[in-house]
């Protein structure tokens, strides 16, 4: 080592370490003492760098220029406080990141990147060595970024999108299940996607397939869970399903059903088995069309088919009831919030009644609604499992009521009104900025309610062509999406949410 002088060198604390670093002619050396704070302590070199590679693998994109007196101009070195690996310099006005990598005493492998506009790439190899940079690193770095720069980068790698993907949940705080927004299945069977907030295309990148059009031809979106949608071939007499990731884009055949049913009720569930794979449970039965003469639709037995990842064939069990339940055959034409599944329990919405069906014990029974609740029709009311509790709501005239399901799974389960909300106060506070319009007929033109998977006071409404979001604690609105239609052509739109992927989700 030369003569030492000031800004040719420096002392710091790094990851415990005392760390010293040098620079001769253009080759930075970079020391730690080893058996401090003994007197025996020994100077140990564990990284070289060579400047002059650096400024020229550098300098078109970071404007450094030519070799020239590269000892001179290099002004300031420091240590990262935490990662003895990463050293700062100062060199030609621009202040870079340098990341050394340790290779046995050889010429270190080395990135870097500006710590200020950040035109261009990230990072730069300057070594025919790979080079691996610790993910909580990368992390730490990509934290340091303000949004636009993270929208840049999502699509760098997979790892990148997420890493980023992390920092956003983290920066926005967002509850689980993470809602990233909505399918909606139109009247012709045609699919859109649309995003619930702002943020959300920031989560989930470029990859998702919004059209859902993964055999050719047009699927009908049954039910979605976990970030998977349950698919129907629309021409397989509702006895062809598929299980499809729309941002993976992997899809599963499940083989055909052995009961051909007519409008069946259907509930799907999809649980993670491992840290790369997951399972997934189908159930669905039909109530028949009533006899003529026995007009109260009464079930004395039911056929439950049933699908397992596990076994991959389909099952059916005939369910014979002591007392004749009151069902109706499904015509559930709009609300795609009729069905929910609560540990293994399967919930659907049957009129005036809840039908619950135990897959693990093999048992089916009905469960009345609030006794406030007027006689319930699709569109008029929604089912679905919202921060971890069974959840109803129904519409009366132009007021809509909230409940949540007390000491479920129990067969004495309660409800328990929550909250109240007149959908007029709705549309008179939004009608100008959201173009609702008058508050005629205003139950009709509700036609889908859906509730936040994480968040049971936010609700989402379906009036007059626009979807709304509205918090029923503070009592506030924000529109979503609008369809750009007249009412009356969206009132046979579903709605299925759709959650943030929070694992690998291979099937």
């Amino acid at each position: 080592m030369r003569a030492v002088y000031p800004g040719d060198c420096c002392l710091g604390l790094s990851g415990g370490k005392l760390c010293f670093a040098s620079i001769d002619w253009t080759t930075i050396i970079c020391w730690q003492l080893s058996n401090f704070p003994s007197r025996d302590a020994v100077w140990v070199r564990k990284y070289v760098l060579d400047v002059a590679t650096v400024v020229q693998k550098c300098q078109e994109d970071f404007g450094l220029g030519g070799r020239s007196a590269l000892d001179v101009e290099v002004r300031n070195m420091v240590f990262h406080p935490a990662l003895p690996h990463i050293l700062y310099l100062q060199i030609r006005g621009k202040n870079l990141c340098m990341i050394l990598e340790m290779l046995g005493g050889r010429r270190n492998a080395t990135n870097c990147f500006p710590m200020s506009g950040l035109n261009g790439r990230v990072f730069y190899r300057l070594s025919i060595n790979r080079l691996f940079v610790p993910e909580e690193i990368v992390i730490n770095i990509l934290n340091r970024l303000p949004w636009k720069s993270l929208a840049r980068f999502i699509c760098i790698s997979e790892n990148w999108r997420k890493y980023i993907a992390e920092i956003y949940r983290g920066r926005l705080q967002l509850p689980e299940p993470y809602l990233i927004g909505f399918f909606c299945v139109e009247k012709r069977f045609q699919s859109r996607f649309f995003f619930s907030s702002k943020e959300s295309p920031l989560l989930i990148g470029t990859s998702l397939d919004k059209s859902v059009n993964f055999i050719g031809e047009r699927v009908y979106v049954v039910a979605s869970s976990n970030g998977f949608l349950l698919c129907n071939k629309l021409r397989s007499r509702q006895r062809i399903y598929y299980v499809y990731n729309p941002t993976t884009r992997q899809r599963l055949d499940v083989p055909k059903t052995r009961i051909l049913m007519k409008d069946p009720y259907v509930g799907f569930i999809v649980l993670k088995e491992t840290d790369e794979s997951v399972s997934f449970t189908i159930v669905r039965y039909v109530i028949p069309p009533p006899i003529y003469w026995d007009k109260f639709h009464f079930q004395y037995s039911l056929t439950i088919e049933s699908f397992s990842s596990h076994t991959n064939v389909w099952t059916a069990n005939k369910l014979i009831v002591d007392v004749p339940m009151h069902l109706y055959p499904s015509r559930d034409m709009t609300s795609s919030s009729s069905a929910a599944v609560v540990n293994g329990l399967f919930c659907w919405l049957n009129y005036g009644s809840m039908a619950i069906y135990d897959s693990v014990n093999k048992c089916f029974w009905v469960l009345e609604l609030p006794e406030q609740t007027r006689a319930v029709y699709p569109g008029d009311c929604c089912l679905g499992l919202s921060g971890g509790e069974l959840c109803f709501a129904s519409i009366d005239w132009t007021t809509i009521i909230c409940w949540q399901l007390s000491n479920f799974p129990s067969r004495d389960a309660v409800w328990v009104r929550k909250y109240v909300l007149d959908v007029a106060t709705v549309v008179q506070k939004c009608q100008e900025n959201f173009g609702l319009g008058g508050r005629s007929a205003l139950d009709v033109e509700v036609r889908n309610m859906v509730f936040h998977p994480a968040l049971p006071h936010i609700l989402y409404l379906q009036i007059r062509g626009k979807v709304i979001s509205y918090d029923l604690k503070t009592a506030t609105a924000q529109l979503v999406y609008d369809f750009g239609d007249a009412w009356r052509k969206t009132q046979h739109y579903k709605l299925f949410s759709y959650e943030w992927p929070q694992w690998p989700r291979l099937l």
